[in-house]
C-alpha cells in the first residue's frame, strides 16, 4: 500500500493485493477546490495509475463534498502573472489531460461523488466510466455564468450521456442538478446513501475479473462513443483560452471572487451575516442581540421586545428555572397560549440545557395524558385556564408553575423570573432543544426530538430560497408549539436579524387588521387560511396591506387571483415536524401548477412502491426523504421502534403518496397514513377512536377524514353502539367535547350495524370512505364550531 502525506492536496493508495487503487481529492477545507498543486497532483497520480496493474481506480474526495470547482483564491491563471496566456493554456492542459488519462487507461475508474461536484470537479467525476452518488450530491456546470467554456470534453461526453436537451439545458441554464434528477437523467449509474463504500464494493467485485476482459470492454466502449478524443479536448481547450481572454470574462470573474470571499450566510441570504455563523441558538441569540440590540425580535400586537430586552429576559428566566431546580437534560413541559412569555420560556430552556416539550393547548382526556407521561416533566408550566383539563392526581407528581391572576393552589409563573444573569450551558449542535409532538397514526402522538441544528438548518431552507430579509416581518398566527411558530418563523427572524410578529391565534375576521397593525411584510399559512380569506366578501382595501409573500400549504388553483386582489405573492412549501422544509418553490423559479416545489440542497428523494422500489418519474407512490442527521429529527423521544421504523438506511418514509416529474418538481397526491389533515391540524385517527372506545355505549368506531369545501379534511366517525344502546349523535359531540382536542370532536357521526373488516380483523376504513363519497348512510350531523 502506497499512500501520501495527509497534507497533500492528493492522496494515492495503491493496493496490490486487491488491484483496486484510489485517489483521493484532499482539500476538504475549501470542497476540495481546483488550484495547481491539487490540478498537478491529480495529474501524477493518474500517470501512476496508469503505470500500474491496477485493474480499478476509485476516485473521491474529502469531507462534505466532492470537488467545487475552480479554486478562485487560487485561480489557475494567477493575478501575479497577470493572467499571462502560457500560464492559463498550461492549467487548460492539466483538465484535459486527467480526462484524458481517465478515458485512455485500461484500468476503470469509479467516481464516488458526495455533496458538491462544479464546473471542473462534475467534469472530472463525470470522466469515470462509473459515477455513484449519494442522495445530497449536486451537480453543477456554472461556466455559463462567468462567461467560461466547459473543458474536461464534457462538451462532448455529456450528450453521449444524456441525450442533446438535457446536455444544452444542464450546460446552457447552469442549474443544479440533483442527485434524484441525475439519476434520471442517467448522468450517474446509482444513487446510494453511501457513495464511497458503494464504490469500493463495486470495484472489488470488478476487480475479479480479467484484466484483458476489462481493458477491451473499457476502450472499445469508449472509442465508439467518443473516437475523436483529442481533437475534440484541443479544440475545447482554445474555445476556453478564447473565452477567458474576452473582457467580459474578466469582469465576471472578479465580481464572483469578490462575491465568494464573503461570508457563507451573506452569499446564500439565509441569514445575518455572521462572520462565524451560529451552531446553536443560544448563540445565535447572543451574537444578533449584540449585532442589532434596539432592533424588535418580538412582536405581540402592538408591543414589540428588542433583542437585547428579550436576551435579558431569558437570563433572568434561565436564573430562574436553576433555582427552581431544573438541570440540563430534564424536561419542561408547558400548556400555554401563544404569548412573550412562552418564547422566552423556551429559550431559557436552551440556555441550561433543558428540554423544552409544549403541548397543544387542546390536548384533553387520552392524548393530554398520553403526552404527559412521555416526556415525564421536571416541572410545568401552564396556563390558569388549562388546569381543569390535567389528569387527576398529575398535579402531585409534577411541580407546576401557573401563568394567571386567580386563585389556584400552585405556584405563580413569576417566581421563575430571577434576578441574575448566568451563563449559559455548553450547547453543541446535536443537543435536544425541543420535543414537538406529531399525531401519532397507528398510536398515541409521539414527540419529535429536535436539537439546536435542526432548526437553524430548517430556518435557512425558508430564509433562502424565499429570498428573505432583515428587515422582514414574519407574521405567525400559529401555536408555538407547532414548527411553523417555531423553526419557521422565530429562528429565521433570530438568523436575520429581522421581526416575528405572532398572533394568539388564528382569526380570519381580525388577519389583515393584524397584518397592517403589526405591519407584517411575510406571513404563514396551512390549512383553510387562503380559502377562508379568499371567500371574504371584496373590500376596496384588500390590495392596501403590507405583505410581499405568503408561504405555506396547500396552494389552491385559483391562487392568481388571490395574488392579484391582495397585491402579493404566493408561495407552496412540503415539510413536516421530522424533515424540516426539503422542499420549497423558490422564488427564482417560475411557478408550476400543482408543485409544491423542488428539492433544496442537500435533500434526497424517492418515491417507491410498496415493494420499495424506485417507480418511473411520473409515477406515484410513497415519498422518501433523505437529509443529513443534523437537518431532520434525531428521534422519536423514548420511542426507538417508531425511530427505526420511519428511518431505513438515513431515508425517511413520509407516509405520503407523491410524484416528482423529470425537473424534480414534487406533486402530493395524498396521504398513506391513518391520519386526518383539519384545518391545519393532523389528527391521529387512533386517538380519536382510543378516546371515543371509552364511552361505555360504544362498541366499536372508526374515525377517517372525508372530503372538505373549507379545509383539508373533515373528520367523521363511524359507531357500532353497545347492544340496547340508544346513544344520540348530540351525545357522542358532547362527550368528545368533553374529552377531546376541539380539533379532535368530529364534523360526522354515523352509527352502524358493523364496520368493515378484511378476514384478519383489520378495518378497511377505504370502503367508509367510499360509501361517504356514493352518498350512501347519509345520516350526518354537523357539529363543527366556528
Amino acid at each position: 500500500m502506497a499512500s501520501a502525506s495527509q497534507s497533500d492536496p492528493i492522496l494515492y493508495e495503491e493496493d496490490e493485493r486487491s488491484s483496486v487503487s484510489r485517489i483521493t481529492l484532499n482539500r476538504p477545507r475549501v470542497l476540495n477546490a481546483i488550484n495547481t498543486s491539487l490540478l498537478s497532483g491529480l495529474v501524477q497520480a493518474l500517470t501512476r495509475v496508469q503505470k500500474s496493474n491496477a485493474k480499478v481506480c476509485i476516485l473521491a474526495g474529502a469531507g462534505s463534498s466532492f470537488c467545487s470547482g475552480e479554486d478562485l483564491k487560487e485561480t489557475l491563471a494567477p493575478e501575479s502573472e497577470g493572467r499571462n496566456a502560457l500560464e492559463l493554456r498550461r492549467s487548460l492542459q492539466q483538465l484535459q489531460e486527467v480526462t484524458r488519462l481517465m478515458t485512455k487507461s485500461k484500468t476503470v475508474f469509479i467516481s464516488a461523488v458526495q455533496g458538491w461536484a462544479v464546473g471542473g470537479g462534475a467534469e472530472i467525476a463525470l470522466a469515470a466510466d462509473i459515477i455513484i452518488a449519494e442522495p445530497t450530491t449536486i451537480f453543477k456546470f456554472p461556466e455559463i455564468f462567468h462567461a467560461q467554456a466547459p473543458t474536461g470534453g464534457i462538451t462532448g461526453r455529456l450528450p453521449q450521456i444524456v441525450g442533446l436537451q438535457e446536455a444544452k439545458r444542464a450546460l446552457l441554464l447552469g442549474e443544479d442538478i440533483s442527485a434524484s434528477r441525475a439519476s434520471a437523467m442517467k448522468l450517474v449509474a446509482e444513487v446510494c446513501d453511501n457513495a464511497l463504500r458503494r464504490a469500493l464494493e463495486l470495484g472489488e467485485q470488478i476487480s475479479q475479473r480479467s484484466p484483458h476482459s476489462i481493458s477491451m470492454i473499457k476502450r472499445a466502449v469508449e472509442t465508439a462513443v467518443f473516437p475523436n478524443l483529442d481533437q475534440f479536448l484541443d479544440a475545447e481547450m482554445d474555445a476556453a483560452s478564447w473565452c477567458f481572454a474576452d473582457e467580459r470574462s474578466l469582469e465576471v470573474f472578479e465580481r464572483f471572487k469578490s462575491r465568494k470571499h464573503k461570508p457563507v450566510d451573506q452569499l446564500e441570504g439565509a441569514g445575518h451575516p455572521h462572520l462565524n455563523p451560529p451552531t446553536n441558538l443560544v448563540d445565535a441569540l447572543k451574537m444578533t442581540s449584540l449585532e442589532v440590540p434596539s432592533k424588535s425580535f418580538l412582536r405581540f400586537g402592538k408591543t414589540d421586545t428588542s433583542y437585547e430586552e428579550f436576551l435579558k429576559e431569558v437570563q433572568f428566566q434561565a436564573d430562574g428555572l436553576m433555582k427552581a431546580g431544573v438541570q440540563a437534560g430534564d424536561v419542561i413541559a408547558a400548556m400555554m397560549v401563544n404569548s412573550k412569555e412562552m418564547a422566552c420560556l423556551w429559550f431559557a430552556s436552551m440556555w441550561i440545557g433543558a428540554l423544552w416539550a409544549p403541548l397543544h393547548t387542546e390536548f384533553r382526556g387520552l392524548t393530554l395524558e398520553n403526552a404527559l407521561i412521555l416526556v415525564s416533566p421536571k416541572i410545568m408550566i401552564i396556563d390558569q385556564i388549562f388546569l381543569e383539563y390535567l389528569p387527576h392526581g398529575f398535579a402531585s407528581s409534577c411541580r407546576l408553575f401557573v401563568k394567571g391572576d386567580g386563585t389556584y393552589p400552585h405556584e405563580s409563573l413569576k417566581v421563575l423570573m430571577g434576578g441574575e444573569v448566568v451563563e449559559p450551558a455548553c450547547v453543541t449542535p446535536d443537543a435536544i432543544s425541543s420535543l414537538l409532538f406529531t399525531s401519532g397514526t397507528t398510536g398515541p402522538s409521539k414527540a419529535c426530538a429536535l436539537s439546536h441544528s435542526y432548526f437553524i438548518s430548517t430556518a435557512r431552507c425558508l430564509t433562502e430560497p424565499l429570498g428573505l430579509r432583515c428587515e422582514d416581518v414574519l407574521f405567525c398566527p400559529f401555536p408555538l408549539c407547532h414548527a411553523d411558530a417555531t423553526s419557521l418563523t422565530l429562528v429565521p427572524a433570530l438568523l436575520l436579524g429581522a421581526t416575528a410578529a405572532i398572533s394568539k391565534r388564528f382569526s380570519a375576521s381580525r388577519w389583515w387588521d393584524e397584518i397592517r397593525e403589526t405591519q407584517s411584510t411575510v406571513a404563514d399559512f396551512m390549512g383553510a387560511t387562503l380559502s377562508i380569506l379568499h371567500k371574504a366578501p371584496p373590500l376596496s382595501s384588500d390590495s392596501d396591506n403590507p405583505l410581499r409573500m405568503m408561504w405555506g400549504v396547500p396552494v389552491p388553483s385559483w391562487v392568481e387571483d388571490f395574488e392579484k386582489r391582495f397585491d402579493l405573492k404566493v408561495y407552496e412549501v412540503y415539510g413536516s415536524t421530522e424533515t424540516g422544509l426539503p422542499v420549497v418553490q423558490r422564488i427564482d423559479r417560475p411557478r408550476v401548477e400543482g408543485s409544491c416545489g423542488v428539492p433544496l440542497r442537500n435533500v434526497g428523494l424517492r418515491i417507491v412502491d410498496v415493494a420499495g422500489n424506485d417507480v418511473e418519474r411520473g409515477s406515484t407512490g410513497e415519498l422518501l426523504v433523505f437529509r443529513s442527521p443534523d437537518e431532520r429529527f434525531t428521534c422519536y423521544y423514548r420511542n426507538e421502534e417508531a425511530t427505526s421504523k420511519a428511518i431505513q438506511h438515513g431515508w425517511f418514509h413520509t407516509g405520503d403518496y407523491c410524484r416528482l416529474d423529470k425537473n424534480d418538481n414534487l406533486y402530493f397526491v395524498g396521504r398513506k397514513k391513518h391520519v386526518i389533515r383539519r384545518r391545519g391540524e393532523n389528527i391521529s385517527a387512533f386517538e380519536v377512536e382510543e378516546s371515543l372506545l371509552k364511552h361505555p355505549e360504544i362498541r366499536e368506531c372508526a374515525a377517517f377524514g372525508v372530503p372538505s369545501q373549507l379545509t383539508e379534511e373533515d373528520l367523521k366517525v363511524s359507531i357500532v353502539r353497545s347492544p340496547g344502546s340508544h346513544l344520540a349523535e348530540i351525545q357522542v359531540r358532547e362527550f368528545a367535547s368533553r374529552t377531546m382536542s376541539r380539533f379532535q370532536v368530529p364534523r360526522y357521526v354515523e352509527f352502524v350495524d358493523e364496520l368493515p373488516r378484511t378476514p384478519t380483523g383489520k378495518l378497511e376504513v377505504f370502503k367508509l370512505q367510499e360509501a361517504w363519497a356514493q352518498g350512501l348512510r347519509a345520516t350526518t350531523m354537523d357539529f363543527e364550531r366556528e
